[in-house]
Order: structure tokens, then sequence, then C-alpha cells
């Protein structure tokens, strides 16, 4: 969706909502630094980053949700 820039505008971020909506309905939360995660985006729209290096850094900073 970011990439793909299908809004005249807002995609990063309605694609980055979109992600951690995704992640948050399945039970999975992040744990990562704001900043780091922005840049990521950006990075991944620009094409400095792969969409498997995105995952990857999703992967390695996911936690599962615990029930309450």
């Amino acid at each position: 969706m970011a990439v793909a820039h299908a809004f005249s505008d807002a995609n990063k971020r309605t694609g980055f909502i979109t992600c951690l909506e995704y992640l948050s309905i399945n039970d999975f939360e992040i744990k990562i630094d704001n900043d780091m995660l922005a840049d990521a985006m950006v990075d991944l729209v620009l094409g400095e980053l792969s969409i498997g290096q995105f995952a990857d850094l999703l992967y390695s900073s996911y936690v599962a949700s615990q029930e309450v």
C-alpha cells in the first residue's frame, strides 16, 4: 500500500497503520523505537529497504500479546 502510492497523500502513514492493525488483530505487538520504524518505512518506500528486509525488522521486533 505504501509503496504502490494508492492515495494522493498519506500512503506511508496509511500503510504503516494498516500493518500495525493487522498484526494487532492477530495478537502481535511490535516493540521497536518509533523513529527507527518510521525511518524503515521511508526507506521501504524509497526502495532503500526491500520488503523482505522490512519484514525481517518487524519479525525481530514483535512479541505475542498476553491475553488478560
